[in-house]
């Protein structure tokens, strides 16, 4: 009833909110599959979920002529049917399109990709397939050719601190020897290797701060900010002041408060405000310009001021609709370029949930984004700024684990409200036990794991889900249940 609703009774985009079980990507789908004749894009950040999407929608067709899915270098040229991508793979071929790419080129244009570097699904991203957490554009591209096409952008990134360049009627300069960057700031090499020289710069204990809270509100405040695209502001630094960030409201940055810089080391530890922050993104983008790296930030403000050099902006197909799933991994500035790239504004699917957010430098609540439709309503009055819809039956999860879960919402709603959106309870469509607090010593908790007779007070399966409270709790966990021939957690958490 609930997919139903939403599906028949939606005017305009949709906004879609609901926990891990509940159907966003089953309806997203078919909303999709309605979409088959038009040129549309399904984007999400996970590679696997954007491959399970494309299956299935080959299989909804019953089509054998539908290809497998396609992985364009850019934007142009694209059928009248979905096109199936990543967010990285998104981001990559929104750049192809422009007239002077951000991103390296042969001389004829197209890009210089090694497939084996997209496994991640997110520029950057130091998950799978990463190298010691380093993104390095070498390890995409091939520097060797003699071509200069498409580094005049990352020059000027390197030489001016994250300028974007002009259009040069899509000549690039540059040249051997050139400073390139050539390294992508991602969270791993922040913490290992950008933090450290911050915390020299600023002669200040590494105790201070927490380096994801700063990392986080850099690439979602100080250059997250997506009022600043458009702004003559944003042409000159790409970034807020000081003083815009210090005057930011709580809600839509909760984690520090606003106030001067603190005095002492004592202060900073307990405290910690917006003016100390402000100094570290100082630091930051001076030594991001010693070690020649760049940051997604920059290469987004690129690739907004190259559409807006263009007379008449976005220069690629026009793409009727776009979905979007699991918009939680996504920061502000890639979701507004989403949507600047939709021709349509009515027909946009996002779904998500704030509550699944993993992606380091992601600090919003799915909320804010109707911010985005209320501007573009302000341009075009056609545009109806749609509502927040949610989904509160659960089909993967049964009532009695949901119980818990919502107590556990609950508990962070009490004391993080700015930070996740309020959400009606979850209900189950199946009843079930309740999780069972383990409080035995690890050794005792793996024989009542391995215990698998009829008689056992505890009801284990063959897919259980057991969170313990940290790496090293999960390591003798899986240490222990191996040696007592229980089959080895593929994750415990």
């Amino acid at each position: 009833a609930e997919h139903l609703r939403i599906t028949d009774e939606t005017v305009g985009s949709t906004l879609l909110l609901g926990r891990s079980g509940t159907g966003k990507t089953t309806i997203a789908l078919h909303r999709l599959f309605e979409h088959r004749n038009q040129c549309c894009l399904f984007v999400t950040a996970n590679t696997q979920l954007v491959d399970g999407v494309h299956d299935s929608f080959r299989a909804m067709s019953l089509d054998d002529s539908i290809l497998p899915r396609r992985r364009p270098t850019d934007l142009k040229n694209l059928p009248p049917s979905p096109t199936f991508l990543t967010l990285q793979e998104f981001l990559v071929a929104v750049d192809g399109t422009l007239p002077v790419p951000f991103l390296p080129r042969k001389p004829g244009g197209t890009q210089l990709l090694n497939p084996g570097s997209m496994r991640d699904g997110r520029l950057g991203d130091s998950g799978a397939g990463a190298q010691s957490g380093l993104s390095k554009l070498d390890d995409i591209y091939d520097f060797s050719s003699s071509s200069t096409d498409g580094l005049a952008a990352a020059e000027e990134i390197g030489n001016e601190g994250g300028r974007a360049p002009a259009a040069r009627g899509g000549k690039a300069v540059g040249g051997k020897g050139a400073s390139v960057p050539t390294r992508m700031v991602d969270y791993t090499a922040f913490a290992k290797e950008l933090w450290p020289k911050m915390m020299q710069k600023t002669q200040w204990t590494k105790e201070g701060y927490d380096p994801s809270s700063v990392f986080s509100e850099i690439f979602s405040q100080i250059k997250g900010s997506p009022g600043l695209l458009g702004s003559s502001s944003a042409r000159q630094s790409k970034s807020l002041t000081k003083d815009e960030y210090e005057a930011l409201g709580r809600k839509q940055a909760a984690n520090f408060e606003a106030g001067s810089a603190s005095s002492t080391a004592s202060n900073r530890d307990m405290f910690g405000t917006r003016a100390d922050v402000y100094v570290l993104y100082e630091k930051y983008e001076d030594v991001k310009k010693e070690g020649s790296w760049f940051d997604l930030p920059d290469m987004l403000w690129h690739v907004n001021a190259q559409i807006d050099s263009c007379a008449g902006g976005w220069m690629g197909s026009d793409v009727l609709s776009i979905f979007v799933d699991e918009v939680q991994d996504m920061n502000k500035l890639e979701l507004q370029l989403l949507l600047r790239v939709c021709k349509d504004k009515n027909s946009c699917f996002m779904s998500g949930d704030s509550c699944q957010t993993i992606a380091k430098g992601v600090q919003y609540r799915f909320s804010d984004l109707t911010s985005f439709f209320w501007e573009f309503a302000e341009q075009d009055k056609s545009v109806v700024v749609p509502p927040l819809s949610q989904l509160r039956t659960n089909y993967r999860t049964h009532q009695g684990v949901l119980g818990a879960a919502n107590t556990a919402v609950d508990l962070m709603l009490e004391y993080f409200p700015s930070t996740m959106d309020k959400l009606e309870p979850e209900r189950g469509f199946f009843r079930g036990p309740e999780p069972v607090l383990l409080l035995e010593p690890i050794e005792q908790v793996g024989l009542v794991l391995s215990s698998g007779s009829a008689s056992s007070n505890v009801e284990f399966g063959a897919q259980q889900v057991v969170i313990v409270r940290s790496e090293q709790a999960a390591a003798q966990l899986k240490a222990v249940t191996s040696s007592n021939g229980v089959k080895p957690f593929a994750d415990v958490q």
